[in-house]
């Protein structure tokens, strides 16, 4: 029986000038109900000059969220923040589910039918729009995470990138 997992890639990181724009694919396989497989594409634009510098940092995997295999994620994720608690970070995104080839619970379309939407299948659909204040994007090495981190902090403080007042 196949283990959960959650799998990120960046499929896109382009700029002009210092407005960035990422877009991530995500996979959550048998999380948070058994049996299925949430993907997600996510698309997030912001400008470096309103990113913190100080915040931009290696984020401790097993931290806030613990995934299943938080020990081999340490090191591979760069999260930042942007000055002053400012929602300058957009992000749009899609979703949609399916059943898992590893599901552990047979029922699923039997419990679709009575009504439990959790174990439906659902066609790719687009999220309500968000501007947020941090994101965290993830990186197949730690080495490339810390190269990252680094270049990153330079650019922002090269597009006016500051500290937050509080």
């Amino acid at each position: 029986m196949g283990q959960p997992f959650t799998t990120d890639v960046i499929k896109k990181f382009s700029h002009d000038g210092c407005s960035v724009e990422i877009h991530t694919d995500y996979s959550t396989n048998d999380l948070p109900v058994s049996g299925f497989v949430l993907d997600e594409h996510e698309v997030d634009k912001f400008d470096l000059g309103d990113i913190n510098p100080e915040s931009v940092h290696i984020e401790d995997a097993c931290g806030q969220i613990k995934p299943w295999n938080c020990e081999d994620q340490q090191g591979k994720y760069v999260s930042f923040k942007t000055s002053n608690a400012k929602p300058k970070i957009h992000e749009e995104s899609s979703t949609s589910s399916r059943k898992s080839t590893h599901g552990f619970d047979m029922n699923l379309e039997e419990k679709c039918k009575q009504g439990n939407k959790s174990y439906c299948d659902e066609p790719e659909h687009k999220e309500a729009p968000l501007d947020t204040t941090q994101l965290m994007v993830g990186f197949t090495t730690p080495e490339y995470a810390k190269r990252f981190e680094k270049a990153f902090r330079h650019a922002v403080e090269l597009c006016g990138g500051k500290p937050s007042a509080f």
